[in-house]
């Protein structure tokens, strides 16, 4: 079975700042429920990898905002996707009791202990969690499996991988994807980039 997780709030907040005003948040959760989109991404909680000035709203997901989506939308599946040197534990809590219900947490397959913490801290918080690794077109595929079982001890509902250099080719990403469906027994998915190829002058 196939569930899709809508992530224009959140990727598509590269393009203005991540400055989406709420009621327009609320309007697009709203649209997204009715047309039968399961999980709905709604920011980033506290920044992204690097500090972006002026960030908007939906680059850091503060309660109150997801409060008000959860309030006007309660049967909305709210994601919220963070970088592990951007929260803590009371951070999990936090989102938890304000109405995520899962929480993606970006992992470095060079250093994946403090993204293995916040999964074991989540997933006793109540919360499912994916581990979504960034640049897998870059990433070694044993070290790729190796950090995938560490994901998959650590509770890890879903492993994703994400494209985000726009490199991976449709076989690549099928092996990728059947490698992990071969060695772990977690949910995976896949986030795909377009990313404009650089102009050779």
């Amino acid at each position: 079975m196939i569930n899709n997780i809508d992530v224009t709030l959140r990727d598509g907040g590269y393009q203005n700042g991540f400055h989406f005003p709420t009621d327009y948040a609320i309007k697009h959760v709203q649209a997204l429920v009715e047309s039968g989109v399961e999980w709905i991404e709604i920011g980033y909680r506290n920044g992204s990898f690097k500090p972006i000035p002026d960030i908007g709203i939906t680059g850091v997901s503060p309660d109150e905002y997801i409060q008000e989506i959860h309030n006007a939308v309660p049967d909305a599946k709210l994601v919220v996707i963070a970088h592990p040197h951007n929260i803590n534990h009371d951070d999990v809590v936090r989102m938890k009791m304000h109405g995520v219900s899962l929480l993606r947490i970006c992992i470095k397959t060079d250093n994946p202990q403090p993204a293995l913490a916040l999964c074991e801290f989540a997933k006793m918080s109540g919360l499912r969690v994916s581990m979504n690794f960034t640049r897998a077109s870059q990433i070694n595929i044993n070290t790729l499996i190796d950090v995938a079982a560490q994901c998959e001890k650590a509770g890890a509902n879903i492993i994703c991988i994400a494209d985000s250099n726009g490199s991976l080719r449709p076989e690549q990403t099928s092996r990728l994807i059947n490698v992990l469906k071969c060695t772990t027994r977690v949910d995976v998915g896949f986030h795909a980039h377009d990313n404009p190829p650089f102009l050779i002058r």
